[in-house]
């Protein structure tokens, strides 16, 4: 997940070198163990067992919260209020891990809450927390304000590790909703700040989400090469969410350029690691990635398996923007089977997601989706509107090769009715 990777208790690991800190976790969490078996002072025994906490989390989760819960139990006890601030958002990015939002944003204020000297860092992290949480639930807009917080908060604590980190969580943030050109200033200017600070978490988001903003924008041999460059930092470091990410990110760039074979070892060698490391929303994704690629293969039984699949995880956890984009793809295979009334069902379903969650990118996606079924339906007036629809928003948001796929969908309908003349200007 996406913690900042600056350690905060008083036992000499803020000074860790880049190298120390890609050692293995097991070994990082091995040591610390070890220490916690002589430490008899209470307040240094609380950050040791939150360092544990924090070192297992993209690791062993489940552990990380027991240690979390741990640290919090002893920092009670002796009323330390930095431990108990710390203690408590770190309790929050546990249940994170098993997808109870409820219980996250309990603990993640109940950290804001607790006034302690010298603990800006931790507010500031327990912002770019609460951040992320809006954002796994598609809340947006409130997701961004957390982020823009924990940037003004950054900017006053001037530590360049913390504001690349406070970049990159806004960078991510343009990406979802497909602002790609604000998403590259801000994980450029990420950048600059990382360069003072070398930090190999923060430097595998920005690489990875420049790497989705290139490959939105079409450019693919940037998106290959900030991505081979993640894979490879990935590899240096024990971290399964990471090392998810890259191969889901690597296996959607080469869907999108019909390397289907390529795509699809990329999207198993992902769903491989599961078996590791188990994170709801990447899980559905997973899943979701894997029905695509067999959409695209032609293989739609199979596809609507592993969208199910998705479907299942998505909805239990409340992931709405995850649970729109799965009924679309949903909608797409349907029509592709010809089932067209559960077609537009699950389509009309995404769209009231992503209208709600306010997914202009989404949004459009449903009105091609339905366009083509009522071409197929020989509705030719209606496949026109939701078509239009759907340019329109596209022309907004930047999104060059879906305008293309709606000119091309035009041309079809055009031609359907026999007005090949006019279909043929729209095909070329």
């Amino acid at each position: 997940m996406n913690l900042i990777v600056i350690r905060l208790c008083g036992i000499g690991l803020l000074s860790l070198s880049l190298a120390s800190a890609t050692l293995a976790q097991t070994r990082i969490v091995d040591s610390l163990r070890t220490v916690l078996t002589i430490e008899r002072n209470p307040e240094k025994r609380v950050d040791i067992l939150a360092d544990i906490a924090y070192e297992l989390f993209d690791f062993d989760d489940a552990m990380g919260l027991q240690y979390a819960e741990r640290a919090l139990k002893e920092a009670l006890s002796i009323n330390y209020a930095r431990g108990i601030k710390r203690s408590y958002c770190y309790v929050g990015i546990g249940y994170v891990s098993k997808s109870d939002f409820n219980s996250a944003f309990r603990f993640y204020r109940l950290s804001d809450s607790v006034k302690s000297e010298e603990s800006e860092l931790l507010t500031i992290h327990n912002h770019s927390m609460i951040g992320s949480a809006f954002r796994d639930l598609s809340y947006f807009d409130s997701a961004e304000y957390y982020y823009d917080l924990a940037l003004k908060e950054a900017q006053a604590f001037r530590n360049p590790r913390v504001l690349a980190t406070a970049y990159k969580n806004l960078g991510l943030i343009h990406v979802t909703r497909f602002r790609n050109v604000e998403a590259l200033e801000a994980l450029n200017a990420g950048q600059q700040y990382l360069n003072q600070a070398a930090d190999p978490i923060t430097q595998i988001g920005i690489w990875n989400y420049t790497g989705k903003a290139y490959t939105n924008l079409l450019q693919y041999d940037k998106a290959m090469e900030y991505f081979t460059r993640s894979l490879q930092l990935v590899k240096s470091i024990n971290n399964n969410y990471q090392l998810i990410e890259c191969h889901l990110n690597l296996a959607t760039l080469a869907m999108q350029q019909s390397k289907y074979s390529l795509a699809l070892e990329e999207a198993f060698e992902a769903f491989e690691l599961l078996k590791e490391y188990q994170y709801p929303p990447q899980q559905a994704e997973v899943h979701q990635r894997i029905g695509e690629i067999y959409e695209e293969l032609g293989q739609f039984e199979m596809a609507a398996k592993y969208l199910y699949e998705a479907l299942k995880i998505a909805e239990m956890h409340n992931l709405r923007m995850r649970t729109a984009n799965i009924y679309s793809e949903l909608a797409w295979t349907y029509k592709e089977l010809a089932n067209y009334e559960l077609a537009l069902d699950f389509v009309d379903r995404s769209q009231a997601i992503q209208e709600e969650i306010n997914n202009q990118h989404g949004i459009s996606y449903c009105c091609n989706i339905r366009g083509l079924i009522f071409l197929l339906q020989k509705r030719h007036a209606e496949a026109i509107v939701e078509f239009e629809k759907s340019k329109r928003i596209r022309e907004v948001i930047g999104h060059i090769e879906g305008i293309a796929g709606n000119v091309f969908n035009l041309s079809l309908v055009y031609e359907d009715m026999g007005q090949l003349e006019r279909a043929l200007a729209l095909q070329k």
